[in-house]
């Protein structure tokens, strides 16, 4: 999958219809959470109409975005910035019984 691509992203952006999807929605949070925060295979720069599409969703007012989305989303404008997002222990733990640190 090139994340980067318009076409997957016009294609993943229509399929989230606004945050109606939450299906689709958690996918790409999915994504975003492992390839451009986790294990950083993915840039700012790829991921952009995606993290806007994001950012739209989390903002729809009379519905509270989910606490993963928003997290995503903090994350990468901290990448974005040049910062490393910060971990939680509980978070950290979870990657060290998975080998994954």
């Amino acid at each position: 999958i090139n994340v980067g691509s318009p076409d997957y992203s016009r294609e993943i952006i229509k399929c989230m219809e606004g945050g109606r999807n939450q299906q689709a929605v958690d996918v790409v949070v999915a994504v975003m959470q492992q390839g451009l925060i986790d294990k950083r295979i993915l840039s700012t720069a790829d991921c952009m109409p995606l993290l806007d599409a994001l950012t739209k969703i989390a903002q729809v007012p009379g519905r509270k975005a989910p606490e993963t989305l928003t997290r995503v989303i903090d994350d990468a404008r901290m990448l974005a910035r040049g910062m490393t997002p910060v971990m939680s222990a509980a978070e950290k733990n979870k990657l060290i019984e998975r080998n994954m640190i």
